[in-house]
């Protein structure tokens, strides 16, 4: 099948403690006919649609870099694999949502804060 050579950048900042800008995927944006697809996992159960998320992200990854551990228990900066989407929850939902162009605004996740409560405005006779 043909492919265009279509890819996003995708900032993994945040994704895990320690990662910053240096860690980032390229991945393939998800086409009409996947979004279809897609719409269909409404009737699957919960196992069957993980499955597929999982798979759907993998298929769609290109390359990227993370931050890994070595054999001496350092961090270091190594090539994103397909299996490494299977180690993280965050790192799968970051790349889902991007790839069917899906973005969270932070300032929506944010929780309002609640300001003290003003007493009633008094006047001066």
């Amino acid at each position: 099948m043909r492919r265009l050579a279509i890819t996003k950048r995708v900032s993994l900042e945040g994704v895990a403690d320690g990662w910053g800008s240096d860690c980032f995927a390229l991945v393939t944006p998800a086409s009409y006919a996947e979004y279809i697809e897609f719409s269909a996992m409404k009737d699957k159960t919960e196992l069957e649609a993980v499955s597929y998320l999982i798979d759907f992200v993998k298929k769609h990854l290109v390359s990227g870099k993370v931050n890994l551990l070595d054999d001496d228990g350092k961090t270091v900066l190594g090539e994103l694999l397909p299996e490494d989407v299977d180690a993280s929850k965050d790192l799968v939902d970051k790349l889902f949502s991007e790839i069917v162009g899906v973005s969270l605004d932070p300032k929506a996740l944010s929780t309002a804060t609640e300001t003290s409560p003003t007493s009633e405005p008094t006047t001066a006779l």
